[in-house]
Formats: C-alpha cells, sequence, structure tokens
C-alpha cells in the first residue's frame, strides 16, 4: 500500500490541504474545501501528517500576493490519461496573471474543437494551483465553470492581477 502525507497552509480565505507521496503531490484541496471532503481525501489517501516546508512557504507566498513561476514540487499524475495530460501541460504553460479559454488551450494541443472536453479535464485536476487551472475561462471572458466555488476561482485571478468579476462574492 502506497504511503502518503499531507500538510495545511493559511490562506486569508481559510486552510488549504496538500497530500503528497514519493511519487509527488497527489492531491492538492483549495481553501474553503468542505472538512469532509478533507477528512475523506486524507482517509483514501491513508495521509501521515508531516510539513513539506519548501510547497508550503511557495503556497502562503502565493496566496500573500507574491508571483510563483515555478512550483518547488513534482506531482503524481498516475491515473490521468494521455488526453488530461496534454491539457494538463498546456495549462501549466500559462503564465501568472494571464488566461487562456477553454477554446485556446484545445486548439494548442491540436483540438480545435475540443473546448468541452478541456472543462471536463479541468473539472477533475487533482492539482489546482499546481496546474492552474483557474486561468482557463470561456471565450467570453467569463469564469466558467470549475470544481470550486467560481467566487474562489475569481479571487485567485485577482491575486495574479486578472479581474474577471469585480462584483462576485467569494462564496459564489
Amino acid at each position: 500500500m502506497k504511503r502518503y502525507q499531507h500538510f495545511f497552509y493559511d490562506t486569508p480565505w481559510g486552510m488549504g490541504t496538500v497530500v503528497y507521496g514519493q511519487e509527488g503531490i497527489k492531491r492538492h484541496l483549495l481553501p474553503l474545501t468542505t472538512g469532509n471532503i478533507v477528512k475523506k481525501t486524507l482517509l483514501s489517501y491513508d495521509a501521515k501528517y508531516r510539513i513539506e516546508s519548501r510547497l508550503q512557504e511557495q503556497l502562503e507566498s502565493y496566496f500573500s500576493g507574491r508571483e510563483i513561476n515555478e512550483w518547488k514540487t513534482s506531482l503524481d499524475t498516475s491515473g490521468y490519461s494521455n488526453f488530461k495530460l496534454k491539457v494538463y501541460g498546456a495549462v501549466a504553460k500559462i503564465a501568472h496573471g494571464e488566461v487562456r479559454s477553454y477554446k485556446e488551450v484545445a486548439r494548442d494541443i491540436g483540438i480545435p474543437n475540443g473546448a468541452r472536453a478541456v472543462g471536463m479535464a479541468m473539472r477533475e485536476n487533482r492539482h489546482p494551483l499546481l496546474i492552474p487551472c483557474h486561468r482557463v475561462v470561456a471565450s467570453n471572458n467569463k469564469l466558467g465553470g470549475w470544481s470550486g466555488p467560481l467566487g474562489l476561482k475569481n479571487r485567485l485571478l485577482v491575486i495574479e492581477g486578472h479581474l474577471i468579476d469585480k462584483e462576485m462574492s467569494f462564496s459564489e
């Protein structure tokens, strides 16, 4: 059985959680993830508590408004299809403070009509921030869907200096 560890980090909106093992980061839970989801995730990965200080420092720096150009960690991408790996590779290249549409990401990976499939892959991203799915928006520059509250996606973009909807509340 694989052994995983986890750590919590502070953000202005609550605690985030990272679960990792020998292969790298297995799952990253952003703030506002319900306690039941965190508990279920930790139990499913048999996670033991330990602080991974380098990544923890980077995450706390990010949430303090500092630009992070390269996350100092590796990701456990086991279980991701080749398609998801292509999508996530393209999304990982989107620079801090920039956005791309689902359609642009699909075009970048050679599937010009694959915007919906890109959106589905984004929804299943286990590594938000590290694979910055919050930087992928709808073609009309609206936030589009993602697995967390849209208000959080908006806040992440605001941290990076890319304002989408200044009127949106945090919990939407």
